[in-house]
């Protein structure tokens, strides 16, 4: 199944991420618009968790460094006449089908999906989707540094047609754990939360505001929650039996809290909602198939949601 959750761990994925499964259901690239079907921002510490794995690399996220950084626009401008452009990619279509004679690996036709990404990044409109400059000076004013100039180009990227976008929130802050918690949590929550709280709300105004609350669903979420009891170090560790789960937008019913843990917040009391729940919950509102299967390099036909994973019944 897939992987929803991301983590620092740096070691082999051997499952597809969401945003993965979303680019093999719709296509590595929207073929109208242009655009990559996943866009992945990795601004701090590189956290692992959100590739292809066996699904292939063509179906890999569109990865952004550091947001606004110029180096990444330049990349996105063609720099020579279109029709040098068309030869070199004759002469590439050429060289790959000699190269696909001898192929098993299927390497070859994932970099055919690379080079239309590629392709569509710089003919299509991904250029100006990615380009902050475009937006009303006082909106991104409104938005803030930081995690929230990335919610602002995660809404642009959606208002464009990418169909999955994942943007990671942490910081290089020393002596601050980030997210993970291990240590220091009350510094880390009066430093990080402020900047979430704010960053999220003009996110969900903004989405409003537009009327994209009903194609754009917010998922904030980690791969766990931390433990009931605080360690040697002043922070929690991790603990896979209860863990927050926020949604926003998507066509859904907003509004409510579903479920409750116990006193001390370390097991479902009431009304648990399992990853397989988000999952079902998110092919619905992105018009996925629940029974989409894949078939691994293996030949298995392997389901992308199992263990009876539902839709939220109470969102929708």
């Amino acid at each position: 199944p897939p992987f929803f959750g991301q983590s620092g761990l740096r070691i082999p994925q051997l499952v597809p991420s969401i945003g993965s499964v979303v680019a093999r259901a719709k296509g590595p690239v929207n073929p109208r618009e242009g655009v990559p079907a996943y866009v992945s921002m990795r601004s701090v510490n590189g956290y692992e968790g959100d590739d292809a794995a066996w699904l292939g690399q063509a179906h890999s996220p569109f990865r952004l460094g550091k947001i606004g950084s110029n180096p990444m626009l330049a990349d996105m401008t063609l720099n020579l006449p279109r029709k040098r452009l068309n030869d070199r990619v004759a002469l590439l279509q050429n060289l790959d089908a000699l190269q696909r004679i001898g192929d098993a690996s299927g390497m070859t036709a994932s970099m055919d999906d690379f080079e239309k990404q590629a392709m569509s990044v710089i003919l299509g409109k991904s250029r100006q989707a990615f380009d902050l400059s475009r937006e009303d000076a006082g909106l991104r004013t409104r938005y803030g540094p930081g995690l929230g100039q990335e919610l602002l180009l995660a809404r642009r990227l959606c208002e464009a047609g990418v169909g999955f976008v994942t943007v990671n929130n942490s910081t290089d802050a020393p002596d601050i754990d980030g997210w993970d918690h291990h240590k220091n949590i009350v510094p880390s929550c009066q430093l990080m939360c402020p900047l979430v709280d704010h960053a999220v709300s003009v996110f969900i105004e903004d989405l409003f505001a537009r009327g994209l609350d009903k194609d754009v669903l917010l998922i904030i979420t980690g791969e766990f929650g931390r433990t009931p009891r605080l360690n040697a170090k002043g922070g929690r560790d991790h603990w896979a039996a209860v863990s927050p789960l926020i949604l926003v937008g998507g066509g859904l019913r907003m509004g409510q809290v579903i479920g409750k843990s116990d006193a001390h917040a370390a097991y479902p009391q009431d009304r648990p909602v399992t990853p397989q729940d988000l999952m079902a919950t998110c092919f619905r509102v992105l018009g996925i198939d629940q029974r989409l299967e894949v078939t691994d390099r293996l030949g298995r036909p392997i389901p992308m949601i199992y263990s009876g994973g539902q839709p939220i019944p109470e969102l929708i």
